[in-house]
């Protein structure tokens, strides 16, 4: 059983502009969502490879909701704008399948990878007004490790979301925030190399995330009154340097 407990921002009531046209109002009174978790799962070890293969299912209850409601800019000339607070809703279920080896190829190369499988029940009634059954979405995360030197390492990996209908509440992917709608999907690349100097001593790395620029959040999100598509960027390409 896990208990996920509303962040400080969900608690504020004041008022946050997040931009023209869109403000966010926490609510004092949110209370926690509960998830009661079933898991059988299978894990295999040997001397070149070590994999766990799962299935689990989920009941998620008091999941926290996003509501939205129009209201008045407070400064003037006091145009309509939208608010967005929290509200604890109802409950749902999900249920699915995780996949996780380890699998060294040769001396100097290695990979790891993970994917989950999820569907989860449509229990909001704006949602089942647009989108079908079942709700389904997956994830990868791979990486390789490259060792061609005992004092040098390369580090390639790739993390895929694919499109997904956001569910009430949650946290994470697959319970992916208090919004409902639309989820498109996002994948990222990164590259890490690290020289060990002295003997392993010291060392000297370099770390380049999000090769081509590719991390994005978007959703087409929709309300009992109102439709909206929110895509957000950042400037994600950055590097890292550390001795």
């Amino acid at each position: 059983k896990r208990v996920n407990y509303p962040d400080a921002r969900m608690f504020n009531p004041s008022k946050i502009k997040m931009d023209a046209t869109n403000w966010f109002q926490g609510n004092a009174l949110s209370e926690p969502e509960y998830i009661n978790s079933f898991e059988l799962g299978y894990s295999l070890n040997k001397k070149k490879i070590s994999t766990t293969n799962s299935v689990y299912f989920r009941i998620i209850t008091n999941t926290l909701t996003r509501i939205q409601n129009y209201g008045l800019d407070p400064k003037p000339p006091y145009e309509s704008v939208l608010i967005s607070s929290m509200k604890n809703g109802s409950s749902y279920q999900a249920y699915g399948f995780e996949h996780f080896d380890n699998f060294t190829i040769t001396k100097w190369m290695k990979h790891s990878l993970n994917v989950t499988i999820n569907v989860a029940e449509l229990t909001d009634s704006i949602l089942k007004l647009h989108y079908s059954m079942p709700n389904m979405s997956w994830l990868m995360k791979y990486s390789v490790t490259l060792n061609p030197t005992k004092s040098l390492e390369t580090v390639l990996s790739f993390n895929y979301n694919s499109s997904a209908i956001s569910m009430q509440g949650g946290s994470g992917r697959f319970n992916t925030g208090p919004s409902a709608g639309q989820l498109g999907d996002n994948w990222q690349s990164d590259i890490s190399i690290r020289k060990s100097f002295m003997k392993g001593r010291a060392s000297l790395s370099a770390r380049l995330t999000d090769i081509f620029k590719s991390a994005r959040y978007s959703i087409d999100y929709y309300t009992k009154d109102s439709y909206s598509t929110i895509l957000r960027t950042r400037d994600s390409r950055i590097v890292y340097i550390g001795f």
